[in-house]
């Protein structure tokens, strides 16, 4: 599947911060970049955040992923998982969920961290990155003048200082960069549930186990 050129000028010397460098932001960076922005992402992590838990490709995903020529890397990363077990503490088994076309587990499973490695892949030559930094303040200076009109001016962990038309808030339900624009409003409700994820001694995918 081959997308027309979208018109670049229409983000054309327009800059772009994004906090998170897993999924959502490099996936918001390589859609940006097809319009002329400017992209930054910022990662708190020294590097691409590996780990994470699996994800299943389907439906919209599948076909955003087939759109952004993606699909064929993701495939390649493919757990080859064979489905969920849900067990008691004793190992016995509650329920299972084998993979299936429109179930609730597909044939097509890649781990959250090879992901975020295929979308860095993919962005790392149009996107800045800066790793091992964060948003420590952000100054909208909405009522500035001159160039800083409009802008935000971002403070860095680092103590770099930059300003940008857009900033987009990507990273993690625990997010610093949230909490310190939306302040309480955003709050988590946990459930009491833990999952796990783990590969067997021939490195082969096991069923994750829910307790």
């Amino acid at each position: 599947m081959t997308l027309p050129s979208p018109p670049l000028s229409f983000g054309k010397g327009k800059s772009v911060l994004i906090s998170g460098g897993s999924i959502s932001g490099p996936s918001t960076a390589w859609w940006l970049n097809r319009y002329g922005f400017e992209t930054t992402i910022v990662e708190r992590w020294h590097e691409p955040r590996g780990g994470g838990q699996n994800i299943d490709v389907r439906g919209v995903g599948r076909e955003i992923i087939t759109k952004m020529g993606l699909l064929d890397a993701v495939k390649s990363r493919n757990t080859t998982a064979k489905g969920l077990q849900i067990v008691r503490e004793d190992g016995s088994k509650i329920a299972a969920f084998p993979t299936s076309a429109n179930g609730p587990f597909t044939e097509l499973e890649i781990l959250r961290g090879d992901f975020a490695q295929v979308l860095y892949n993919a962005t790392k030559e149009s996107t800045r990155y800066l790793f091992g930094d964060c948003i420590v303040g952000i100054d909208d200076e909405e009522n500035g003048t001159g160039d800083k009109q409009g802008k935000a001016s971002v403070t860095f962990q680092s103590g770099r200082v930059e300003d940008f038309d857009i900033v987009v808030v990507a990273d993690g339900v625990r997010s610093r960069t949230r909490r310190l624009v939306f302040g309480d409003e955003v709050e988590l409700k946990r459930l009491g549930m833990c999952v796990n994820f783990s590969r067997d001694q021939d490195g082969q995918d096991t069923f994750p186990t829910a307790e």
